[in-house]
């Protein structure tokens, strides 16, 4: 199958793939999915993944601006259809659109057992309560690992444009020195989005990236 990958969890033990709008990609073609690398053949070439039989999972919405997998939203279409299951058909399937993105994030699936004993341990009222607490705990997962990940890709960029910016300004080219400069205030700006509230100074924030992650 060719595609161009969109995360690699080594740890988890996850890749996640934009499979090329190919028609010898079969039904997969043009589609975002994800499965587990444990029992994932070598790479051959790069650009060519090989999905192992019955580990791949296709993941539903996408971004519209840029086509790829949207945790949020996926999220938010499970919560919708949790809250208008009016039988155990429709809990259940609210229940599978959340396994999905549980799954991409290396979380055991839910079922009626384990949702059973959540329910008990955490005394709420029933399968449907479990069901909510467990979205709002993947949404915080979800939220948390995609900040990371996030973070480490623009501490790299950051690296990047100080280093157009030093060979900018050791050439006397004001314009690309700008542009660099630019991006990294634009860096910056994004990095405290997501950690608000912290009063570093600029270069001591970007180094503390790994540890903020």
């Amino acid at each position: 199958m060719s595609g161009t990958e969109v995360a690699h969890d080594p740890e988890l033990k996850f890749r996640r793939v934009q499979v090329s709008d190919d028609p010898a990609n079969g039904d997969l073609a043009g589609k975002q999915i994800g499965f587990s690398t444990e029992q994932e053949p070598p790479q051959v070439t790069s650009g060519t993944f090989s999905v192992p039989e019955g580990y791949h999972s296709k993941f539903l919405p996408t971004d519209t601006e840029g086509g790829r997998f949207d945790p949020e939203a996926k999220l938010n279409v499970a919560q919708q259809k949790l809250t208008a299951a009016k039988s155990n058909a429709e809990l259940q399937q609210a229940i599978i659109d959340l396994n999905h993105i549980r799954q991409s994030y290396g979380m055991p699936a839910l079922d009626d057992k384990m949702l059973s004993a959540r329910s008990i341990e955490m005394k709420l009222g029933g399968v449907r309560d479990a069901v909510q607490s467990e979205l709002e705990r993947t949404r915080g997962i979800s939220r948390a690992k995609d900040q990371g990940q996030e973070l480490g890709a623009l501490q790299q960029e950051h690296v990047q444009r100080q280093a157009e910016l030093d060979a900018a300004l050791a050439s006397g080219d004001p314009a690309a020195a700008e542009a660099a400069k630019l991006r990294q205030d634009e860096i910056l700006a994004r990095v405290r989005e997501l950690h608000p509230g912290r009063a570093y100074e600029d270069q001591n924030l970007i180094r503390r990236l790994p540890t903020l992650r």
